[in-house]
């Protein structure tokens, strides 16, 4: 068969060939800046935190706004335990206040942790150490903006979503009174959150005014829940990255290769490895007992709740029912939340270890053998979150704390009808 010596052709080859490497440079350069955006996930999630100094860093200037924003938060959640002793024996009342005291109080367990546990910023720190070095290639670095684009998008709704929610509870008793107003009809201003006082409000509307207003600053606390999860969340994914990564490296290593390669390339598996779960270790270490305070009591508020809905069923309002049923679904979410983040580190881990049993160790050099043989039973335990190290937290468990709830609910209507 004769090569026809065509200019046309070779002309038409040359040009099919530099448009795809003008394409693929191009990509490359996106591909690169997009990569360096997500590095700065964690820098957007801290805005916020910041603010009032509640991001980990010891600065003096951030302390003192730290100092400033707990005292106010502090002295808030007080009075709303002072209002819980004062409606004692009022089921109804001690309920109202219940929803609102639980509630505050995990989302100050948060706040303090944050500051004051060093585990969060080594976590920070873990995260970010080494980004540039572990993610080599183009498709490496297109995994990771995968795993940032996800991470991106929960910042993003579940942020909007916390302040929307926190503002519609916070300017409800407000709307209401302007409606009522509107309607000539008798309009009373009541605050958005229940607390003892220690001086008659409703005397005059300036001094319910003065309460309102001084409750604003719940909302900012209740995003800063938002933003803490954000850091598992971010956590998480850059973990579930990195095993993505190292599985993806394992199946593409040619065996057949040689040796002293094998070896060192295994070697870096195996040390890649060890790290991942020394962060996540440290993930856990951090965040246990905050998972452990939040387990227990957002399941027996979530018992108490569904157990008024029931029990009031035909007496309470249409937007009484409904707003009782959007909080539960709000507690339920934030377990459900921890589930998820847990379940997927579980999945990327179970298939780090479906990959190491897939691999081709036959051909392997005898050292990277034993490696493999090491990390096979370091494999057999799954990755994943816990609440205070023995509770683990997945889907199926999920599905177990509402099923606990529930059964909370039967044993506190069984208790009522004795």
């Amino acid at each position: 068969m004769r090569i026809r010596n065509d200019p046309q052709s070779l002309s038409f080859v040359l040009t099919k060939l530099l448009v795809n490497i003008k394409i693929r440079f191009i990509m490359s350069r996106t591909i690169e800046a997009e990569f360096q955006k997500a590095k700065t996930l964690i820098e957007q999630v801290s805005k916020l935190l910041r603010l009032t100094g509640i991001w980990p860093d010891y600065l003096l200037s951030s302390n003192i706004r730290y100092a400033l924003a707990i005292l106010y938060y502090i002295t808030f959640i007080f009075m709303e335990y002072c209002d819980l002793i004062d409606v004692f024996g009022n089921l109804d009342l001690m309920i109202l206040n219940l929803m609102e005291s639980i509630c505050h109080t995990i989302i100050i367990t948060r706040v303090l942790m944050m500051k004051f546990s060093e585990k969060i910023l080594k976590v920070i720190t873990d995260i970010n150490e080494g980004v540039d070095d572990f993610y080599t290639t183009i498709e490496e670095k297109q995994i990771y903006i995968e795993y940032y684009l996800k991470g991106a998008s929960f910042y993003n709704i579940s942020v909007r979503y916390g302040f929307i929610t926190a503002t519609a509870w916070y300017i409800t008793p407000l709307t209401n009174y302007v409606v009522a107003l509107m309607a000539n009809e008798t309009a009373i201003l009541v605050i958005p959150y229940r607390i003892s006082t220690f001086f008659d409000i409703s005397l005059t509307l300036q001094r319910t005014i003065i309460v309102y207003i001084y409750e604003i600053g719940i909302i900012y606390f209740s995003v800063c829940y938002i933003l803490s999860c954000n850091i598992v969340s971010v956590a998480v994914n850059n973990v579930c990255c990195r095993l993505a990564v190292l599985s993806r490296r394992i199946k593409q290593l040619k065996y057949e290769n040689n040796e002293a390669f094998i070896t060192a390339s295994f070697h870096y598996f195996c040390t890649d490895h060890l790290k991942i779960i020394r962060v996540v270790e440290t993930i856990n270490t951090a965040f246990s007992l905050v998972f452990l305070n939040e387990l227990i009591l957002i399941t027996a508020l979530i018992s108490v709740i569904i157990y008024t809905i029931i029990l009031n069923f035909d007496d309470v309002d249409i937007v009484g029912l409904i707003s009782l049923l959007v909080y539960a679904v709000i507690m339920i979410s934030l377990i459900g939340l921890n589930c998820v983040i847990s379940q997927n580190l579980i999945n990327q881990s179970t298939e780090l270890r479906d990959t190491y049993w897939q691999c081709d160790w036959l051909n392997m050099p005898i050292s990277c053998k034993k490696s493999l043989g090491i990390f096979m039973i370091f494999s057999q335990n799954p990755l994943q979150l816990s609440a205070g190290k023995f509770y683990i937290y997945s889907m199926p468990n999920f599905v177990n704390i509402l099923k606990s709830s529930m059964a909370y609910v039967s044993m506190l209507r069984t208790v009522n009808s004795k």
